[in-house]
This record gives structure tokens, sequence and C-alpha cells, in this order.
């Protein structure tokens, strides 16, 4: 997993606290639980008294103070924090080799979009993630360990400064699509490969608030949006669209070669096409 130095994070709610239990019970500094969850922990705490780290119960007003947050399920966890893995060109060629896919996240408006995303794209598989310095800090948050829901442990984050530089390498690599911001035509048939051999998918996805994303989108193979197929007043947002777009590569839907709910914005340099 990634590089972990010696910080501590404050992990609540069930399913995270699980797995940070179950995936890396070394890194536990600390256990604090309310007693109904008492009997779900008794072989954590075994291993934690081993170990020589502390476990106590509290009541649920002491671990809210704590947490900084009611919805921690009556648990919360002190344990050393993930740090992304300082991203090397060296990465993509390895991950193209090995045919794996790659979401890279920049500008998003909170910590528990991101949570939501990353629980989206280990939940299909996708697990290496670049981050840029907008979102990297987000990783250590609470309320972002509550949407992940425990998809941190599965995963691996990469960080880089900016997202500019990765474009070209990603373009040679990977086929790209840029998630976020206005969409263009309605269309149900890509001019460009979703699915090529040798190409994996990069996902970029960013809120359109960055001042690069206009770039950054226009470089891209491919430009989607979602939309709603009952009502157009309603707007589906950035994580969702990322769900359902991992669906559709991933998942059952992979094998639709044409959907009639997603807008494909080409590239401003591309030739214009007669509207069929």
């Amino acid at each position: 997993m990634s590089g972990i130095e010696k910080q501590e994070t404050k992990i609540c709610g069930w399913p995270s606290a699980k797995a940070v239990l179950d995936h890396r019970l070394k890194s536990v500094q600390r256990l604090y639980f309310t007693a109904d969850m008492r009997k779900h922990l008794g072989s954590y705490c075994s291993e934690l008294a081993k170990n020589k780290r502390s476990y106590a119960e509290k009541s649920w007003t002491e671990l809210t103070k704590m947490a900084r947050d009611d919805e921690h399920d009556g648990i919360v966890v002190a344990a050393d924090t993930i740090r992304p893995i300082q991203y090397k060109p060296k990465f993509l060629a390895e991950w193209q080799k090995a045919g794996e896919s790659v979401i890279i996240i920049d500008h998003l408006a909170s910590c528990r979009q991101l949570g939501r995303i990353v629980r989206s794209a280990a939940c299909f598989g996708v697990k290496k993630i670049i981050v840029s310095e907008n979102t990297a800090k987000w990783i250590q948050a609470t309320k972002y360990h509550l949407e992940a829901k425990g998809a941190t442990e599965h995963v691996r984050f990469y960080q880089v400064a900016t997202i500019r530089p990765l474009l070209k390498p990603l373009n040679e690599a990977f086929i790209t699509l840029f998630l976020g911001g206005e969409g263009a035509q309605k269309t149900t048939h890509f001019r460009k490969p979703i699915h090529a051999p040798g190409r994996p998918n990069a996902l970029i996805v960013s809120d359109g608030s960055g001042k690069d994303d206009n770039k950054v989108a226009a470089s891209c193979a491919h430009r989607l949006k979602v939309d709603s197929p009952t009502n157009q007043a309603l707007q589906i947002s950035l994580e969702e669209t990322t769900l359902v777009v991992l669906a559709w590569l991933y998942g059952a839907a992979a094998d639709a070669k044409q959907s009639s709910h997603f807008r494909l914005k080409k590239k401003e340099t591309s030739t214009p096409t007669s509207k069929k």
C-alpha cells in the first residue's frame, strides 16, 4: 500500500474502521469504542494488547468530541496516516504494460466527494489513483474516510503537483476520458475507441473549478457527461457521473457499444461532422 509516515489520522465509521483493523492492524495506535461495539472487537483488542497499543470503552459523546463528527458508528481508530506515493514517470509505462486503468483526480468540492469517488473506483477494481495537491490533503480527513467506507485500504494513491504534465504521456499510453464540467452535443456513437487492446482507460476527474480544466479536457480523447434519461432539469453530480462511467466501462454495461445518455465533447481542433 501507500507509504506510511508516523502521523495519525482518526478514522471512524464501522466500514472504514474495520478495514483498517483487518488490513493494517499494526498501524493502529489507539482504538476507542462504545459498549455496544465491544462484541465485534474482541480479537482486535487482543492483538492490540500484544502490540502494546491501547484501547478503551468510551461514551457516544466522548467519541463524537474525539472524531468531531457524530457519524462515527460508535468506533474511532487512531492509525498511522497513509501518505500518497510520489508519482514517477515510469509508473505509467508499468501500468499500461499490466493493463491497469487509472483515475486522476484534480479539483473537487469536498473530501466527502473524494471518498465517494475512491469507493466507486475500488468497487470496479481501479486500484491506481493519482491525486493533485488540491485533493491529496483530504486523504487524512475523517469525513473522507466516512465516505470511502474502507476503500482506502484497497487502492494506492500517487501524488503530483499538477495534472497538466501528465497529459502527453497519458494520451500516448491510455485512452483518456475527462469527467466533469459541461458537456457538448449528445451522441450515440463514439468516433474514437473507448476500449482498445494494450491501452487501458485513464479517467481524469475534475469539477471545472480549476483554471486548467478546459485545457485538460480539450486534450483528452473523450469528454463525458451523464444526462438524466427522465428529467433534463435534474443534474447528476460528479461522483455519480464517475460511478456511472465506471459501471459502463467495467461493469455489466461494458458490453454495450453505445449509450444514449452520454454526451461527448470533441476537441475544439476536430473537424465538425454533419448532423445525422
